[in-house]
Formats: structure tokens, sequence, C-alpha cells
């Protein structure tokens, strides 16, 4: 692969044009080049080649610029792709051959010109979202695998992790880009949310009051999270993480035997609580499955699943029950009112649970009789 001299300007690959100048010439050359939909942040496309390569006839280029592909106001820093690429190629080897859970193979980085070259998952893979949404997954069945799958996936990441292997842990403690991303998203905006101060339009949320004793509480709960995530190590609490485990991250394709499950875009991989990224899978789950009837079943299927089988790997203790719940209440006031619900009743209703979540957690009770019981020692 030709790689521009590190004086010259990084190439923008903004179009399918300059992404076939780009490949002219190397062992990635194109017959033809598609957009991929999706991703609100990179440039993807979907490469025909002209000659197969590991004999496969397509793979995805993935661009980055050092801002939102949708919002180009938006600054991220290129960096991120290298810790993507970091994550995805220390976890695709270590992975067991039998679990049906994958990481797509890393072919070519090209760091100066923020490229990265990957195993293409095939042109008939859907997102999770999709899948669970379009009919194909009213078999409970292939709801249970795939709840299983991840949930025991995660759970070895986390579990592995903890003893810094080849000093994974030191390595993802730096990506401060994805802790201040999380930041944002997880803490700094909830109460804004809650008092429809945010800069997102919250018009789904008017009318809906919470408690000014409830507000304080909140603000006080986010902060210490906050605090936690911006601070320096806790030896033993913190694990790798992901960084981005919902449905809009895991391709598979129904049809496939044996099933595999891909997962994508690691840009926010980093240290942190392993109940953060439990509380992010479970309640996107719980939104998605109860805003969609078709998805209802299956989706309530796979959370029960997931939460079980992460359960018997994971170090289960009050604190990761307790984490993991108030990241479950998190999502619930960030994203419903962004999105997937809709309906302003039940939105409304997602954001009242999760103030109820963030104000009860540390009620010894309440965490008795929640969706996270199964996580609480036995």
């Amino acid at each position: 692969m030709p790689t521009s001299p590190p004086c010259s300007q990084p190439v923008k690959l903004l179009s399918v044009s300059a992404v076939e100048a780009f490949l002219a010439g190397t062992p990635f050359a194109s017959r033809s080049i598609t957009v991929l939909p999706g991703g609100t942040v990179n440039y993807l496309y979907r490469i025909q080649l002209l000659t197969p390569f590991e004999g496969s006839q397509t793979v995805v280029l993935k661009h980055a610029q050092p801002f939102w592909k949708s919002s180009m106001s938006t600054a991220w820093e290129v960096e991120r792709q290298m810790f993507e690429v970091e994550a995805m190629t220390r976890i695709r080897p270590w992975l067991s051959s039998t679990l049906p859970v994958k990481v797509p193979k890393i072919h070519h980085f090209d760091a100066h010109n923020n490229v990265i070259i990957m195993e293409d998952c095939g042109a008939d893979a859907v997102t999770l979202r999709e899948f669970l949404c379009s009919g194909s997954a009213s078999s409970t069945g292939l709801a249970e695998t795939i709840g299983a799958a991840i949930g025991k996936f995660i759970a070895l990441v986390h579990e592995w992790s903890r003893s810094n292997p080849d000093g994974i842990l030191d390595v993802f403690e730096k990506s401060l880009q994805a802790k201040k991303t999380i930041a944002c998203l997880n803490y700094d905006r909830i109460v804004a949310t809650l008092q429809r101060a945010d800069k997102d339009d919250l018009t789904v949320l008017s009318g809906f009051k919470v408690d000014p004793s409830d507000i304080q509480v909140i603000s006080k709960l986010t902060d210490e999270y906050r605090s936690l995530l911006m601070s320096a190590r806790i030896p033993g609490r913190e694990v790798f993480l992901m960084g981005d485990l919902w449905h809009e991250n895991i391709l598979l394709n129904a049809n496939e035997h044996p099933l595999r499950l891909y997962i994508l875009d690691w840009e926010l991989a980093r240290i942190g609580l392993p109940g953060s990224e439990v509380g992010l899978f479970c309640a996107y789950t719980d939104l998605l499955g109860r805003a969609n009837q078709v998805a209802y079943k299956p989706a309530s299927v796979m959370l029960q699943n997931f939460i079980e089988a992460y359960s018997r790997i994971s170090n289960r203790d009050m604190r990761l029950a307790q984490d993991t719940l108030v990241h479950w209440g998190i999502n619930y006031v960030f994203w419903a009112p962004r999105g997937p619900p809709g309906d302003r009743k039940l939105v409304q209703d997602f954001v009242r649970e999760g103030v109820e979540i963030l104000v009860h957690f540390g009620d010894k009770d309440f965490l008795a009789q929640s969706s996270v019981k199964g996580l609480l020692p036995k």
C-alpha cells in the first residue's frame, strides 16, 4: 500500500472517486465502490476488489476526518482510529474460535491518511437493531443465542483484562478523547436533559417535571461518576471496555450457519467500570424492545439471556449491580428523548423510570427487585 510521505497533507476520502484514486495500483484496487449507510462520524465504503484479497472479493474502508461526517462543526480528533485499531488487533486473536462473536480483521492501517481497511462482514449483514425490528428474530431460540453470546463475550473481555495482560489497561487509560466523549453523554448532560436546558430539541419532554430534590441527587451522582471516569485508574475496579456496545455496532446475518456476530466501531475503547458497558447494552435493548412491538419479545428474551450469561462469568458484587443499574437509568434519561421511542408518553415514562433508578439505586430492596438482581452476589 502506498502511503503519503509524512510531509504531505492527509488525503480526504469524502467521495467514491477519491477512494478509487487512492486505492489504484494497490492490492485493494477497486472494481466498484459503494458508500455504506449508517455511521454519523466516519466515511465508510465497501470495495469490490479487482483481485481477491485473502480469498475475499470485498473489503471495507473506513476513513476518519477530525470532525463528524454528519456534523462537520463537531470536532473529534483522528487519533481515535489508533485506539480502535489497537483494540481490534488485541481482541481478535484472543477470541475463542467457538464463540459466535467475532472482530473483523484489520488488513491495513494508514495512520497518516486515517484509513482502516478491514474484513467485510458481508453484503447481507444487518445491524442487531435492524434484525430485532424486522420480524426475523421471532424465533426466541435465536434471540437466546444472541443474548447469551454477547453477554459471554463482554464478560470474558472484562474479566480477562483485570490482570492487565500485555499492558492493555495502561494503553487504554490514555484514551482520553473517549473518556471525554462518554463524560459528556453519560454525565454532563443528564441534568440539562431533565431540565430541558440541553442543546438538543427536547420538545418531547414538554410538561415533564422532576422534583428539585431529585435533581440535586442526580447532579451529585453524575458528578461522582464523572470524577471516577476521569481520575487515575482504580486497581481492581476498572476493566477494558469495548466502549460503544449497542445494537448499531453489532452485525449479523440471520441466515448464516453457524451464526456469527461482528462487533464494530471500537473508537471509544477505554478503561472504566464494567457496569457502565453492561448498563448501556441493557438500557438500549429495553428501549428498543418496548418501543417496537415487533422487537418486544426477542429483545426481552435477548436481554434476559445477556444478563444471565454475563453473571455466570463476571465478578458479581453489589458494586457491579449498582453501576449497571445507574448506567441503565442514565441511558434511559439521555437516549429516550433522542430516540428510538418517539411516542411522547413512552419517552416520558422511560425518563421517569430513569429518574427513579438514579434516585433509589442505592436502596438494597430496590436493587434486589430491579432488572439487575441477577448481578448481585448469590
